[in-house]
């Protein structure tokens, strides 16, 4: 299943030093549902992850480029 890493960087005023903060956390892509383009020509893709019940609309270059391909093969009708 493709995934994204996010590195989670937010620290609070309770922090002890740890090295938790440079963990990073991993989220599954589940389904890319559609793919939109704003007027700026930025293209977006409208997917859903593992765990979660909100679809998020996500700008291509935040996806892993297997993710992007996969959809447009899908979309075009050439998987």
């Amino acid at each position: 299943m493709p995934s994204l890493n996010v590195s989670d960087h937010s620290t609070s005023s309770e922090d002890d030093g740890s090295d938790c903060e440079n963990q990073d956390n991993l989220y599954l892509v589940d389904t890319v549902y559609a793919k939109k383009t704003n007027v700026e020509g930025a293209i977006f893709y409208l997917v859903s992850w593992v765990g979660y019940e909100r679809l998020a609309l996500q700008p291509a270059e935040d996806l892993p480029h297997n993710v992007i391909a996969e959809f447009d093969q899908e979309e075009l009708g050439t998987v």
